[in-house]
């Protein structure tokens, strides 16, 4: 498996200033409560909801990028750089439409994703949206009558399992197989 800097080595040469990955959708799973168990092991319900798939977030090159401006998951670059994804193929937007900064409608996921959890258990989604802020500082209080499988629907797409996430860091930390004894009643 590559590193972060081998991947940007491999991946993100000049004019590439900005290697951006799309995401992999992670609901509830149908998690009630928060537990001490790796967010791996806990979410493995893979939502397949194609207008959240087109997503990124991105890693960027510090001298690439343009510190004037900054988007959620994507930065603006300096003059003569670009953003790409894992094909080498640049990622463009439209002027002024910024929020298309985070947006690969070609999909690759053929070198790296991102595995997002957007709600975790529906208790984590309450205290995300109820009792505290979004990491943007944003009051998210209008979302606390939703619940956490009702953000991502599976209706929309259907749903399946996936563990390679869990898979991957098991084998990458051996310690963590001993979550594998746990029972579903124990995963929140």
């Amino acid at each position: 498996s590559l590193s972060i800097v081998d991947l940007m080595e491999e991946y993100c040469q000049f004019p590439c200033g900005q290697l951006g990955f799309n995401w992999i959708i992670f609901g509830p799973s149908h998690r009630e409560t928060y537990v001490p168990v790796p967010v791996t092991k806990r979410f493995n319900e893979k939502i397949h909801v194609t207008d959240w798939d087109v997503l990124l977030k991105s890693i960027a090159n510090t001298q690439a990028i343009d510190l004037s401006s900054f988007w959620m998951h994507s930065w603006n670059m300096l003059p003569g750089y670009q953003r790409w994804d894992t094909n080498g193929k640049e990622i463009k937007h439209k002027p002024l439409q910024h929020w298309r900064m985070m947006m690969n409608y070609d999909k690759p996921t053929n070198v790296a994703v991102i595995h997002h959890y957007k709600t975790l258990s529906e208790g984590e989604w309450h205290e995300k949206n109820c009792k505290r802020k979004d990491i943007n500082n944003y009051d998210l209080s209008t979302h606390c009558n939703i619940k956490a499988a009702e953000v991502v629907p599976v209706e929309r797409g259907g749903s399946s399992i996936d563990e390679s996430a869990w898979e991957a860091l098991r084998r990458m930390v051996p310690s963590y197989q001993v979550y594998d004894s746990l029972e579903e009643k124990d995963l929140g």
